[in-house]
């Protein structure tokens, strides 16, 4: 199953102060890649290394400014099947090599559980590397991580893997996520982003309430946080939680809102 955009629906605000963020670093990096092409000309060539590192890093900063600013998950090219495309990879290495780097320090020195039981047959974590990083009785395998492929061992797992890609901080529409867990099974469901904190809370609590498990966005995260004490969520996350929630229905929070609070 793949977690295409929903376009017919309005879709939550994204993490704003990601897309400024990565946007002023795309315009650095141009204006230095800018200098570097006018030296390496005046010097008799415009393909000099640090050209083209400029505008390999910026190519890529730009990218992702669109992704968040969009809050468009399939910006980067993840498929149904967990594979990012060559050419996304090369190109988004730049910005996905904190993530790998941080998912090799976190597979070898954290204490952290590889992942935790939420309620009867759902569990939540981190990334599976392999096989044995599953729960016992995983059938289902809900990949929400944009920026990174899924791990080999999926391709030939005898179970459903899933993929539902969340950019960092942010969220997916009501419609997004509603289906998604719809066509999920009642039990034998692991969730997962690449630590197992933000998005993966954020999901895990959406299932809860979708699911009737939690009457209210307060008690879906105390149910996740006490699960996985890692679980961080963010303001503008917890805001979308709310407008999920029957009883909170007359309280929605306009995009403006949810914008800022990120």
């Amino acid at each position: 199953m793949s977690g295409g955009r929903d376009t017919s629906a309005s879709a939550p605000a994204g993490a704003a102060h990601l897309a400024s963020r990565y946007g002023a670093l795309a315009s650095v990096l141009a204006a230095a890649t800018a200098v570097c092409l006018v030296l390496a000309y005046h010097r008799g060539g415009v393909w000099h290394p640090a050209t083209l590192l400029g505008l390999w890093f910026t190519a890529c900063a730009a990218l992702v400014a669109h992704a968040y600013a969009e809050n468009d998950p399939d910006a980067f090219g993840k498929g149904a099947d967990g594979r990012m495309p060559p050419l996304f990879t090369l190109g988004c290495l730049p910005y996905a090599m904190p993530f790998w780097l941080r998912q090799f320090a976190l597979v070898r020195f954290s204490r952290e559980p590889r992942w935790n039981r939420l309620a009867d047959g759902i569990w939540i974590g981190r990334r599976p590397e392999r096989p044995n990083d599953l729960p016992d009785g995983a059938t289902v395998c809900v990949d929400l991580a944009a920026e990174l492929s899924a791990a080999r061992f999926l391709r030939s797992w005898s179970g459903r893997y899933v993929s539902f890609p969340i950019l960092e901080a942010s969220a997916r529409t009501a419609d997004d996520l509603n289906a998604c867990i719809d066509a999920l099974p009642e039990t034998g469901v692991y969730i997962h982003c690449a630590q197992g904190h933000g998005r993966t809370g954020f999901f895990a609590c959406a299932l809860l309430l979708r699911r009737g498990l939690a009457a209210t966005a307060a008690e879906a995260e105390a149910r996740v946080v006490a699960a996985r004490p890692g679980v961080k969520l963010r303001q503008a996350q917890r805001a979308f939680l709310m407008s999920l929630a029957p009883e909170t229905a007359d309280h929605l929070p306009t995009a403006e809102q949810l914008n800022r609070s990120f």
